[in-house]
C-alpha cells in the first residue's frame, strides 16, 4: 500500500525531515536522494546535507547545501549549516566569508531560527567563534 510513495516527492521530502529529527541520517539520506532525482527541491538539498553531515560525509554535505543555496539563492539556512561545518572542520576564515555573506542578505522574515542565524553569523564574523 505505501509503495506508490516510494515516487511521490512530498511523502520523501517530508520523511527526510522527520527522520532527520529522529537522526536516522542513512534513512533520510535515501527518501532526500530520491526526492531530488525526482524534483529540485531546495528543503530535500538541505536535508540531504544535514544527513550527510550526520554521517560524516563533509564534502556531501557541502555539496548539498550549496544546491540549496543555488536554487533559493536569498535563504540563510545552506549558508549557516555551511558555516557551521566549516568551523566544525577549522576552516575558521572560510567560515568569515560565509557569515558575511548571511549578514548581507536581507532578512525576509524574523523568525526566532533567522535571528539565531544572524547572531551567530555575527560572532562567527567578528569574533571568530
Amino acid at each position: 500500500e505505501l509503495r506508490p510513495l516510494r515516487n511521490n516527492y512530498h511523502a520523501l521530502v517530508n520523511s527526510a525531515i522527520l527522520l532527520n529529527r529522529e537522526e536516522r541520517h542513512k534513512e533520510t539520506e535515501r527518501a532526500a536522494l530520491r526526492a531530488t532525482d525526482l524534483y529540485s527541491s531546495y528543503t530535500a538539498f538541505v536535508e540531504e546535507g544535514i544527513a550527510a553531515e550526520g554521517q560524516g560525509k563533509h564534502a556531501q554535505a557541502d555539496s548539498a547545501w550549496r544546491r540549496a543555496g543555488w536554487l533559493l539563492p536569498n535563504r540563510l539556512k545552506p549558508l549557516y549549516y555551511r558555516m557551521e561545518l566549516s568551523l566544525k572542520k577549522g576552516n575558521r576564515e572560510r567560515a568569515k566569508e560565509l557569515a558575511r555573506r548571511i549578514l548581507a542578505l536581507p532578512m525576509k522574515t524574523r523568525t526566532m531560527e533567522t535571528l539565531y542565524i544572524r547572531e551567530r553569523a555575527e560572532a562567527v564574523a567578528f569574533f571568530g567563534e
